[in-house]
């Protein structure tokens, strides 16, 4: 009988701690509907949407009145047709970013996409959207934005549209996942707005 109620004692013991452990367990378990960095968790990461650059592009555009915008010129790498007035030509390219015509750029032609609106003459406005790719270096790529408008800016741009040096005073290179846009409007933040609103996050 003694030998009985000992069991019976050990048996519960082990009940109690077994329990004990399974409850540590589950305490210890993620649910499944937390936030997590990949879907934008609690660590203020952000994901996006997988668009194309064109279409960032268009909606930051499209975020300004025919009357806002001067004469402009698209050049997008979804273009491929040389005979097109939107295709970049390489060549040309190095002369648009780095006044050097024929220039190698490895930060440019490892982009995944691209796509710029360019004014056709003289002006301040201008927006540039790098869809990075998996070689390119997002650093590099910022790197030949502002270059592009820092010689966009030298001499003395002020004399021909004075109007317009506070928008060039308040250019803003953005990054937003796997893009980055030069952004040289007169509302910047209306064409970043846009520009949230096609990608999410």
């Amino acid at each position: 009988m003694k030998i009985t109620g000992i069991v019976k004692s050990v048996c519960l013991a082990a009940a109690v701690v077994l329990a004990a452990a399974a409850v540590l367990v589950s305490c210890g378990e993620e649910s499944p509907d937390a936030p997590d960095a990949e879907n934008g968790g609690s660590d203020g990461s952000e994901s996006y949407a997988d668009v194309s650059a064109d279409a960032v592009l268009d909606a930051a555009v499209a975020a300004f009145s025919e009357d806002e915008l001067p004469k402009v010129k698209y050049y997008r790498s979804s273009v491929t047709d040389p005979d097109s007035d939107e295709y970049l030509d390489p060549d040309f390219a190095g002369q648009f970013f780095l006044n050097e015509f024929g220039a190698e750029m490895p930060a440019f032609t490892s982009l995944s996409e691209y796509a710029i609106c360019a004014p056709a003459s003289k002006k301040a406005f201008e927006m540039i959207v790098f869809k990075l790719g998996e070689a390119s270096d997002a650093a590099e790529a910022k790197k030949l934005m502002e270059t592009r408008f820092s010689l966009k800016n030298s001499g003395d741009f002020g004399t021909y549209v004075p109007e317009e040096e506070e928008m060039m005073k308040n250019m803003q290179i953005i990054e937003k996942g796997s893009f980055i846009c030069l952004l040289c409007t007169s509302d910047n933040a209306r064409a970043i707005s846009a520009i949230d609103a096609v990608l999410g996050g």
